[in-house]
């Protein structure tokens, strides 16, 4: 959830998680598997209230990193999301395609964005997905 706090907040308000370093431009919404949506609407008394991203689990998949929070006051309208609110950063392995061949000695190096020397990698069949 992101709180904001303001005047005059409405229902047609909306933020977004957008890939750019501004909110102007040609940013785009980030895309992390379990996540429903990028983008969050309003919902609160005019005054004060949340945004809240719709994920119907915890994100599992996409590319980390950082990106930016931006608010739009009526997206569906034309306005779009250009007032800068935040930074957002997703930590996490980059996505990685790993090929082995049985009876050969096989490694590869795992890269990503805030990575510790706590975490650990699993080969699993199938998929990663909670």
């Amino acid at each position: 959830v992101i709180a904001v706090d303001g005047l005059g907040m409405s229902q047609k308000n909306e933020v977004a998680i957008i890939r750019n370093s501004t909110c102007l431009g040609d940013g785009f919404p980030v895309d992390f598997a379990g996540w429903d949506s990028a983008f969050a609407s309003f919902t609160g008394n005019g005054a004060s209230g949340s945004f809240r991203f719709s994920a119907s689990r915890v994100a599992y998949g996409g590319v980390p990193g950082p990106a930016r929070v931006c608010w739009g006051s009526d997206p569906a309208g034309g306005f779009a999301h250009i007032v800068s609110i935040g930074e957002f950063m997703m930590v996490g392995p980059n996505t990685l395609e790993l090929s082995c061949t049985m009876g050969v000695e096989c490694s590869s190096t795992v890269t990503g964005v805030g990575l510790t020397v706590d975490n650990r990698v699993a080969v699993v069949e199938g998929s990663c997905a909670p």
